[in-house]
């Protein structure tokens, strides 16, 4: 709808208290016509969430998604490819809060979840994937980050193509592991 692509335009122009604004009244919007157990509904907690994060405010974000992935688990249940969605959005929130205790056993459960919903070739199972490995590189863990970094380019590669901008992501990314690792001509050819 024109609201939604509103927010949406506010988001991508960086924007985010203008979004803030519209998305808050959208919810107030939601909780008088939507059931919380609606996909809509879920989506705009999971847009808030979105929206605290990108203005730094995670803590204030982390309600929001967690409100989110119980509206999924309501909604499509513990196994859908949604809940795996969800649970990416937690661990990353918890890994730039620095809480990587708790980032990293969820993003260990959004990739299984992505594996068995889609399958390891659709392109959001690499998203999975990356995550991990930037989750680990965050832990300063290089060993652990480089063969979630390794299989994500593959797939990747394999799905999308190398003319494909996530393709040039997952590169980034694994040029940007073999940089902090201190592997600087093998980082040069990645990037």
């Amino acid at each position: 709808d024109t609201f939604k692509n509103l927010v949406s335009l506010y988001e991508h122009m960086g924007q985010y208290e203008k979004a803030l604004i519209l998305f808050t009244e959208s919810m107030e919007n939601a909780k008088k016509y939507l059931p919380e157990a609606h996909p809509d509904y879920g989506d705009r907690l999971s847009s808030l969430g979105s929206i605290y994060t990108h203005l730094g405010q995670y803590e204030k974000a982390l309600p929001y998604y967690i409100e989110a992935s119980e509206n999924v688990v309501e909604i499509f249940g513990k196994t859908h490819r949604y809940y795996s969605s969800s649970l990416n959005n937690i661990s990353i929130l918890y890994s730039k809060m620095g809480q990587y205790e708790k980032a990293l056993p969820i993003g260990l459960e959004a990739l299984e979840i992505s594996k068995k919903s889609i399958g390891k070739s659709h392109p959001n199972y690499d998203l999975s994937l990356s995550n991990l490995g930037l989750l680990y590189e965050e832990m300063g863990q290089y060993e652990k980050a480089l063969p979630y970094y390794l299989e994500a380019l593959e797939n990747a590669y394999n799905s999308l193509g190398t003319s494909h901008p996530e393709y040039a992501i997952r590169l980034s990314n694994l040029g940007g592991l073999y940089k902090s690792i201190g592997n600087h001509n093998r980082a040069l050819e990645l990037y």
